[in-house]
């Protein structure tokens, strides 16, 4: 029999071409977004430059069209504000340069996992004061 060829291809491998920073870099990249979104002269970050325009070109790339999501999303990914100087307003990452689409696979979401974690433990807390609750209360003499 003839293989299947490569057609299963296993999610999680080392391109995630998909995440965040790759799709903002995409964005970057399109000259027809340029009324929108621009890199800094810097090239080490970038500015929106028109909001409005720019909630138009989101849900093309993300789930939503909402300016307030895609900054949480922005700081997830450890980009910082730039608050002085000719770029201010910006943001950047050290991983983040015009012409460097590779170093984006040096991002990471920053602390989601520990937050996840203290989330489970105060919910767990919450069910074992029920239980605990439910005990006291029960007992007669």
């Amino acid at each position: 029999g003839t293989g299947s060829g490569g057609s299963n291809k296993s999610k999680g491998g080392p391109h995630r071409d998909n995440t965040f920073p790759f799709k903002l870099y995409e964005i970057l990249e399109k000259e027809e977004y340029e009324h929108a979104i621009v890199w800094t002269p810097s090239n080490k970050a970038w500015k929106v430059v028109n909001q409005e325009e720019f909630e138009k070109i989101l849900p093309h790339y993300f789930k939503h069209g909402c300016f307030k999501s895609f900054v949480r999303q922005v700081y997830c990914w450890d980009f910082r504000k730039i608050n002085s100087g000719p770029d201010a307003g910006a943001y950047s990452n050290e991983h983040f340069v015009k012409g460097r689409r590779d170093l984006c696979m040096r991002m990471s979401r920053k602390n989601s996992k520990r937050n996840f974690k203290h989330a489970l433990a105060t919910s767990n807390a919450g069910i074992h004061n029920q239980e605990f609750q439910g005990l006291l209360g029960g007992g007669g003499e």
